[in-house]
């Protein structure tokens, strides 16, 4: 039997340092201001750890991806 553990974030950004400036600015006070717990590599990742494993851990902690495409 699977045990099921529950999510801890609503949804994990995923951007391009190029479009920091709007995820951060637009992008996650909108989704936080409509009530998601949202994952995002400056606020979630543990200091010092390794960027691929803490990227791994989120991902697999939230119940959705969102990944800003751009020509960026």
């Amino acid at each position: 039997m699977t045990e099921t553990v529950p999510f801890r974030y609503d949804v994990y950004i995923s951007y391009h340092d190029p479009d920091a400036e709007w995820v951060f600015e637009w992008l996650l006070p909108r989704l936080r201001d409509a009530g998601l717990t949202v994952a995002i590599d400056a606020d979630s990742f543990e200091p010092g750890a390794p960027v691929l494993e803490e990227a791994e851990r989120v991902i697999r902690e939230s119940r959705h991806i969102l990944a800003v495409l751009t020509p960026d």
